[in-house]
This record gives structure tokens, sequence and C-alpha cells, in this order.
């Protein structure tokens, strides 16, 4: 039986095979020694330098300070987001930073392939949803797809992502 001991944000859990003994922080409501189930613990990764070239504004699995698009060195950034991934593949903060970056860098369709990797990893993942939203409606013509723009922001909108709302009531307004 493999057990593992990891570190999240000051909390410890035990790991065994598919289920995890945490603190009360951890699993809200359970009380302290009960087993979970848990089908994701994030942070996997310890915070990398990607993180903080790379970090995408908005991003509610950031682990640093953010960086805004005109302030992305651009070549360090693919370097260490690539590097990043590499050690860390099963990381979706990664592929969200890797995707945000090709999109910065005018590769709208790698951007896609990224997005949509770290929403296999994550598919709760806000912000994600939104940019791929984005990429699908304002994107180049081949690649747009209206409806499933709509359905990306509206699971973004789901998960509270403010930056979805006016997008969905105007895609409302204008399918009526």
């Amino acid at each position: 039986m493999r057990q593992d001991k990891r570190r999240n944000k000051g909390v410890i859990l035990s790991l065994e095979q598919d289920t995890a003994t945490g603190s009360l922080e951890v699993v809200g409501s359970v009380k302290e020694g009960d087993r979970v189930r848990i089908d994701r613990i994030s942070p996997v990764a310890p915070v990398l330098e990607a993180d903080i070239l790379a970090s995408i504004p908005d991003d509610k699995f950031s682990l640093s300070d953010t960086v805004d698009d005109d302030k992305i060195d651009r070549k360090a950034s693919l370097e260490v987001c690539r590097a990043a991934l590499t050690e860390f593949p099963e990381e979706p903060r990664f592929h969200a930073q890797l995707g945000r970056l090709l999109e910065v860098l005018e590769k709208p369709a790698s951007a896609i392939l990224s997005y949509e990797r770290a929403l296999e990893l994550e598919p709760n993942y806000p912000v994600v949803l939104h940019k791929l939203a984005s990429l699908r409606f304002f994107g180049p013509e081949e690649l747009r797809d209206l409806e499933i723009a709509r359905d990306f922001y509206r699971r973004a909108a789901e998960l509270e992502f403010d930056a979805a709302m006016p997008v969905i009531g105007s895609m409302s307004r204008d399918a009526s």
C-alpha cells in the first residue's frame, strides 16, 4: 500500500490509495480523522519560476503575484513553462500558464490545446474556461465555435468567474 505525505498550505494529508485523512481546514464539515475521497490535491507542484514569470491574472490556482500580458518576458517565460511541464506534466496551472503565453505570442490554436489539457486535469478551472471561451468566441475565424464558447462562459460563470458574466449577457441579447 502506497503512503505519501504532502504539505498543502500548512496542512498535512496522509494518502492511501484513493482516500485521504486531513484536518478540518481541508475537508470542512468532516470531523478530523474521517476518511474522505479527494479527486485532486492542489497544488501538486511547488512554486516554480514559471509561476513568477507567467502567472495568470485572476487565476485562483496561482501561487504568486500575477503578471500582465504586456509585462511578460516571452522568451524566458516560454522556457520556464516548458521546464515546469517537463518536471510536473500533470500540473494544470503550468498548462494554463503555457496556454496564456502562447496566446500572448499569437498562437491561438496552440493556446487552445494547452488550455484544454489544463481542463482535462482540472475541469473546474475558471480562468481557463474563460480564456478558452474567449478564444472560441473572439479568436480567429477558423477556431471559432459559438456553442462551445457559450458553454465555457457558462461554466466559468457558474464558478463565479466575474469576467464571464457580461459576455454571457451580451451573447444572450445577441441571440434574441
